[in-house]
């Protein structure tokens, strides 16, 4: 349960090394999703144009937010599709809910908080996208979209793991030296 609570709650890992370089792309991929987003709400949502700039808003600050902040990313990109896809699916019944660059980067969110949070909480990133995936898309389009995004997940946990690797352990040690472990 503590995991759970901490990723409804907790603070996000503190910030990379070099964040400032990752600012510059998060920020320019965070502008033209906010006029993806709004353009696709404003064709498929039927609310009116003021409404569907703030859920472009909505929908794009994450991306901004994720080289910094990761899980709060995640929670605002999350909360924000759900209600904008909501809109789009009640107005204009489609396979998609969202500009296709929004998932591109709810898969690119969830792919850093797997990186970067431990392996419990980035489980219920998982778990929340899949329920995401589940109420956003049509039947046939939710499996092959889950493996997907346990596919992506996977790699970023085994980043992590590669990177956690302690460098005293025999294996590690074998593998970062050019002198071979002594064998018993």
């Amino acid at each position: 349960m503590r995991s759970l609570v901490a990723f409804l709650i907790g603070a996000d890992p503190p910030r990379p090394g070099r964040w400032r370089i990752a600012m510059v792309p998060a920020v320019a991929a965070a502008a033209y999703l906010a006029y993806g987003g709004t353009t696709y709400l404003d064709l498929k949502s039927g609310l009116p144009w003021v409404l569907c700039a703030l859920g472009g808003l909505a929908l794009a600050v994450p991306m901004a937010l994720v080289v910094t902040r990761p899980l709060l990313a995640w929670r605002l990109v999350w909360l924000a599709s759900v209600i904008t896809g909501a809109a789009v699916q009640a107005h204009h019944h489609t396979p998609f809910s969202w500009h296709p660059a929004v998932l591109a980067e709810q898969v690119v969110i969830l792919f850093v908080v797997a990186r970067r949070l431990p392996y419990a909480v980035s489980l219920w990133a998982w778990a929340s996208m899949a329920g995401l995936v589940c109420l956003s898309f049509f039947p046939a389009d939710r499996l092959p979209l889950i493996e997907l995004i346990t596919l992506i997940t996977a790699m970023a946990w085994g980043l992590r793991g590669l990177r956690l690797r302690k460098p005293h352990d025999a294996h590690a040690v074998e593998l970062n030296s050019k002198v071979p472990a002594p064998t018993e």
